[in-house]
């Protein structure tokens, strides 16, 4: 699992590009992945109000 932060606290600045419900309970997050990330799985987390969604999720680049 490699690591990447992009959120103004790391430096990046950025944050997720938009973030809505996408059902009932669920949310659906859009976020721009860097062209110069290295191929491999990432952690993904999202920090809002304090809180962070749970560990577990990963999204992979290939």
């Amino acid at each position: 699992m490699k690591g990447y932060s992009d959120s103004p606290k790391s430096g990046g600045g950025r944050a997720a590009g938009s973030a809505g419900v996408a059902f009932a309970g669920g949310f659906q997050v859009n976020v721009t992945v860097p062209s110069g990330l290295a191929a491999g799985d990432y952690a993904v987390a999202v920090t809002t109000q304090g809180k962070r969604s749970p560990g577990g999720v990963t999204i992979a680049i290939r």
